[in-house]
């Protein structure tokens, strides 16, 4: 009879113990889960900051290729004026 009650002793703190061991894991499993959201979460950041990133420099882009058409243009109006004054030297 004692041998029953020992093992059924020995059952119970086994129990106990994959229980504990359960805990700890679903402790570790919770804290996993939420290193993904936020790493996920800072992924969707980095993501939309790229895309704010790329559509500023389009824009600069932009208004770079204007200023050099600009510039361009009054480059020729000037040697335009230029060449004029000098055919009327």
């Amino acid at each position: 009879m004692s041998e029953i009650v020992s093992a059924n002793n020995k059952m119970l703190e086994q129990q106990k113990a994959d229980k504990k061991a359960i805990s700890e894991k679903q402790v570790a499993n919770n804290d996993a889960i939420n290193t993904v959201i936020a790493n996920q979460q800072k992924l969707a950041d980095d993501a939309q900051t790229l895309t704010t990133k790329q559509a500023e420099l389009k824009a600069a882009e932009l208004n770079l290729a204007a200023e050099k058409a600009t510039a361009e243009d009054e480059k020729a109006s000037l040697l335009e004026k230029k060449s004029g004054s000098r055919s009327r030297s």
